[in-house]
C-alpha cells in the first residue's frame, strides 16, 4: 500500500521511510515539536491521526499519574520532617525547662550556703558570684525560649 501526500510528508518530518517499529517516545518526542506549529496547523496534523491523539490522551495521563505521585510523595517526606522538627523543637523546651528548674535549685542551694556564719568573705563573694552566673545562665534560657514562641 502507498503512502498518501499527508502520509508522506509525516514520514518526511519524522526523518523515517516507514510508520513500523515506532515507540511509544519516539511519537512523544515528534508530538512534542506540534508545539513549534501554528495551533489551526497542529490541530489539522492531529485531526489526520486519530490514534495519535489517543496516543496523546494516554501518554498525558500516565504522566499526570506519575507528577500525582511525586507530590505526594514529596508531600509525606515534607511531613515527615516537619514531624522530626517538632519532636526537636519539643525535646529542646523540655529540656530548657528542665535546665531552668535545675538551675533554680542550684542557685537556691547556693542562698542556703550563704546562711553559715563560718563562711569567709571570700567564700561570701564566690557563692554570690556563682548565684550571679546561674542567674545570668537562667536569663538566656528564658530569652531564648521567648523568642522561640514569638
Amino acid at each position: 500500500m502507498e503512502d498518501t501526500d499527508v502520509e508522506q510528508q509525516v514520514l518526511t518530518l519524522m526523518e523515517r521511510t516507514d510508520f513500523k517499529n515506532l515507540s511509544k517516545n519516539d511519537v512523544i518526542g515528534y508530538v512534542s515539536k506540534l508545539n513549534e506549529l501554528r495551533p489551526e496547523v497542529a490541530a489539522q496534523v492531529l485531526a489526520q491521526f486519530p490514534e495519535l491523539v489517543k496516543l496523546i490522551q494516554s501518554s498525558m495521563a500516565e504522566y499526570k499519574n506519575m507528577l500525582k505521585k511525586i507530590v505526594a510523595s514529596d508531600d509525606e517526606s515534607t511531613n515527615k520532617v516537619y514531624g522530626i522538627l517538632n519532636k526537636e523543637l519539643d525535646g529542646a523546651d523540655k529540656s530548657r525547662k528542665e535546665y531552668i528548674e535545675f538551675a533554680d535549685k542550684v542557685r537556691s542551694d547556693l542562698s542556703k550556703c550563704l546562711d553559715n556564719p563560718d563562711l569567709t568573705q571570700e567564700q561570701q563573694k564566690e557563692i554570690i558570684s556563682q548565684e550571679i552566673e546561674i542567674l545570668q545562665m537562667y536569663v538566656e534560657c528564658v530569652c531564648l525560649m521567648t523568642r522561640k514562641e514569638k
